[in-house]
């Protein structure tokens, strides 16, 4: 488990102010090891689908969705990323070392783009300030 501080969150932000440029993210979440968001927002003006506690219920269960895959590890290969295309939007998840970064786009967007574009963000946060 990792010490998360302010350095930290602030770099995080960083990130997730980055992505949400691209035109398609509507919203970046840096999910911790309790399934809670430590960084992250909406892009202003988009229309919120659930409520705050029904975000929060989606974050731990994503977290708990990944962990669960990640038990299957040794029979495979990681997680790379899980993807979930629904009519509205796609929601993508993808594991760092320490977190779980959680994005809403545009339904139409290039997942395999989106995922290049996170990793080159976050892996070089997660490997700093530790």
């Amino acid at each position: 488990m990792t010490m998360v501080t302010v350095q930290k969150i602030e770099s995080l932000e960083i990130g997730c102010k980055k992505l949400l440029e691209r035109k398609k993210i509507r919203h970046v979440a840096v999910i911790n090891h309790l399934g809670m968001q430590i960084a992250g927002r909406f892009k202003p003006g988009v229309i919120h689908f659930l409520d705050e506690e029904k975000i929060k219920m989606v974050y731990v269960q994503l977290l708990l969705d990944f962990k669960m895959r990640q038990k299957l590890d040794d029979l495979s290969s990681p997680v790379d990323y899980i993807a979930s295309k629904r009519k509205s939007l796609t929601i993508i998840c993808v594991p760092t070392t320490n977190y779980l970064i959680v994005i809403s786009a545009d339904r139409n967007i290039r997942v395999g783009k989106a995922v290049k574009r996170i990793k080159s963000l976050f892996d070089v946060i997660d490997l700093t300030n530790q």
